[in-house]
């Protein structure tokens, strides 16, 4: 039985270098549309997405993206915001 790990398939970048292959807008347009076929939520202007820079890192949060090695696409992303002494999870999205 072949064992299949993750990381042949699957990478997770930190945003500051998940910009090499990815622009905000593709990050945009993926949490839009995970947004609206799981939970029919609208499309709109998610201002947190396309200012990732201001609005995570700026505020000693941060910003991942998971990527199909073999597809080169997003598959997930999460972000974490900082609360005092603690991190809260804004956005966690899984295709």
């Amino acid at each position: 039985m072949e064992v299949l790990s993750l990381n042949n398939y699957i990478e997770v970048i930190e945003y500051k270098n998940i910009n090499n292959s990815f622009s905000n807008i593709d990050i945009h347009d993926f949490i839009n549309k995970c947004m609206h076929q799981f939970i029919s939520r609208p499309y709109k202007q998610r201002l947190d997405v396309l200012n990732i820079e201001d609005y995570y890192l700026k505020n000693e949060g941060n910003f991942w993206g998971a990527i199909d090695k073999r597809k080169k696409i997003i598959v997930g992303t999460i972000a974490l915001i900082n609360k005092e002494k603690y991190g809260i999870v804004k956005r966690l999205y899984v295709k």
